[in-house]
């Protein structure tokens, strides 16, 4: 094959590439996770892989490499599920053949006798590519179709488990591989093998990586559900102690004597109890997102015996359930960082002690966060919201640079920062 047939059949291919990237976004509504160059590197290996699959591999594998491929290639742009992306690599590629089997007949029978005749014909082979990648792509906007293959989607999710689904996938392979083994023996063919057993390894590695970021994420929540639970269960008991200091005061109030031992013993009783219980005031009716976060980030502090004290105004807890959902996501993010900072800080004082309150001012919200410091790190309030900024050495110093974005994209949350002797505050504002 001559070089600029080459180029005219990678050019081909890169088109059909295209359109089944664009009908993965159009059908299923998925966005490119991001545009890198991990994402250049995965579509060039495609294309290279599709090109040989294409010109040089006319065996069992031929399919199988082509499915490959695009799951592999799915994968990498677009971060799915490796459940996801193999139902619909699955249903893309049965609308590709749906594609080549209407405009391939067609074609083939209008100009053509047999298929070698066909392979003869480099530029038309390429025309025939591009016809192919824009009626794939004329199909992928059709309402019927998406709604078709979203149908489809669910339906294979529900009812298709992973067992079955890697059973059929592993007797493909093994089927295949003992073919190869035993009956063929073109280098061709041994290359097709290793590019099925690298494109594989690749996916398996990648859903190992997957489950173990999902595992770590499911552990986070169960330490944050254990530690609402905690928490729900010492508001309970708050509870039904003060039901209990009501009786003991109506007791107390009962006794004539107030120097009597059973009179000092049932204050003694009282004051012991409130003096060991000292739970946050409201965090209970905080909306869930807020309530969540202070969970977790009180536990986080308490782990590494920092002293938390966090109060919070019932005046504003309407107004908190109220807020646009918007404005609570931007705020979660916003005080996720600040805390985070205020953890950081109060690590490396000599107290150790976070102070959180959350009051109304006029018809603004506030909430204070305090935090001891050490008294030897010097802290530049001016540069402490530029990029990479901080104390902590370098590939730090992004939080408040983060934070000062949020708030430049919505005026509604005000911040401020200052130091306090050997205390330092941050005083953010919802404003009404």
């Amino acid at each position: 094959m001559k070089w600029w047939e080459i180029i005219l059949c990678i050019i081909g291919i890169s088109f059909c590439i295209y359109a089944y990237i664009m009908s993965y976004s159009l059908i299923f509504k998925n966005k490119i996770q991001r545009k890198n160059f991990k994402n250049a590197i995965a579509l060039l290996i495609t294309i290279l892989i599709a090109y040989y699959n294409t010109f040089y591999n006319y065996g069992f594998s031929k399919i199988l490499i082509s499915f490959l491929e695009l799951l592999f290639l799915f994968k990498i742009i677009y971060n799915d599920k490796f459940k996801t992306c193999i139902l619909k690599t699955i249903l893309l590629y049965f609308l590709g053949w749906i594609n080549e089997m209407i405009i391939g007949g067609l074609i083939f029978y209008i100009f053509f006798d047999s298929v070698e005749s066909f392979d003869k014909l480099i530029l038309f082979k390429v025309l025939f590519s591009i016809l192919m990648s824009l009626m794939m792509l004329l199909f992928s906007n059709l309402k019927i179709i998406k709604k078709i293959w979203n149908k489809l989607y669910d339906f294979m999710d529900k009812k298709i488990f992973n067992v079955t689904l890697s059973i059929i996938i592993f007797i493909i392979v093994l089927t295949m591989l003992t073919y190869y083994l035993i009956v063929s023996t073109s280098v061709f063919n041994y290359l097709s093998i290793v590019i099925i057993l690298f494109i594989i390894s690749f996916l398996i590695i990648t859903t190992i990586i997957q489950s173990i970021k999902t595992k770590v994420a499911v552990d986070k929540q169960a330490i944050l559900l254990d530690f609402m639970k905690e928490y729900e269960m010492i508001i309970d008991k708050e509870r039904i102690d003060r039901h209990e200091m009501v009786n003991n005061l109506l007791i107390l109030k009962s006794i004539k004597n107030k120097n009597s031992k059973n009179y000092n013993k049932i204050l003694d009783d009282i004051l012991l109890t409130y003096q060991s219980n000292k739970t946050p005031n409201g965090l209970y009716e905080l909306p869930s997102g807020l309530k969540g976060l202070f969970y977790y980030k009180i536990y986080d502090m308490k782990n590494i015996n920092i002293e938390t004290c966090i109060n919070i105004s019932n005046k504003i807890i309407k107004d908190l359930d109220n807020l646009d959902s918007k404005i609570l996501t931007k705020l979660c993010k916003i005080l996720g960082i600040l805390l985070d900072n205020a953890k950081e800080a109060a690590k490396e004082s000599k107290e150790k002690i976070v102070v959180i309150d959350l009051y109304k001012e006029k018809n603004d919200i506030v909430i204070y966060i305090e935090n001891s410091i050490n008294k030897n790190n010097k802290i530049d309030l001016s540069k402490m919201k530029v990029k990479g900024f901080s104390t902590k050495g370098s590939n730090r110093g992004y939080g408040l640079y983060i934070v000062d974005k949020l708030l430049n994209k919505n005026k509604q949350l005000e911040l401020s920062q200052n130091i306090d002797k050997d205390k330092f505050v941050s005083i953010l504002k919802i404003k009404k």
